[in-house]
């Protein structure tokens, strides 16, 4: 995954359920206000199962180490650019 000028590469991510995953997040965003995370949340009710901890500045990357997630359909956002989001799939 990858942020730039204040957006994600993609809008779609997927994962298998019941496993535990990565995600290596690259933010090349180096304007003002360019640090971003991933936050993983579950559609229904909006409950948050993962948080990239700290915003990443721009220039930087880091592999998020995911705890497995239960099969369905998940969003992610970054928590500072709420319109940076997508969808997430468990399956």
């Amino acid at each position: 995954m990858v942020a730039e000028n204040h957006s994600f590469g993609t809008n779609c991510l997927a994962a298998p359920a019941d496993q535990a995953f990565t995600i290596a997040f690259r933010n090349e965003d180096t304007s003002p206000h360019g640090a971003h995370n991933i936050t993983i949340y579950r559609e229904e009710g909006g409950v948050v199962v993962f948080t990239g901890k700290g915003l990443l500045p721009g220039g930087t990357s880091v592999v998020y180490e995911v705890q497995p997630l239960a099969g369905g359909t998940y969003s992610f956002r970054c928590d500072t650019h709420l319109f940076m989001e997508g969808t997430f799939i468990v399956g």
